[in-house]
């Protein structure tokens, strides 16, 4: 019973999933929460940008958005020096 489905049963299986996603949140484990540890007073910073808050955050809203777009660089491998 997923998605839109009108089998009978599918509310149930919706509400247990949204419990489970609940649960998910409150546990911080979502990728937002994990990357960035974040206050209740930040927490604007990670909705629209409010107009002349960029100084008050510090650019924090504009930091995140560019470490969001880069991609992870493969790591640089270390060459020995040779002797």
């Amino acid at each position: 019973m997923y998605g839109n489905s009108p089998l009978p049963g599918k509310e149930k299986g919706w509400r247990v999933f949204m419990e489970k996603v609940e649960g998910f949140r409150e546990k911080g484990r979502g990728l937002l929460q994990r990357r960035w540890k974040i206050s209740r007073e930040r927490q604007w910073a990670f909705t629209e940008e409010v107009e002349g808050s960029r100084r008050k955050d510090c650019g924090f809203a504009e930091k995140r958005r560019r470490a969001l777009k880069k991609t992870r660089r493969p790591l640089k491998k270390r060459r020995r020096a040779l002797k």
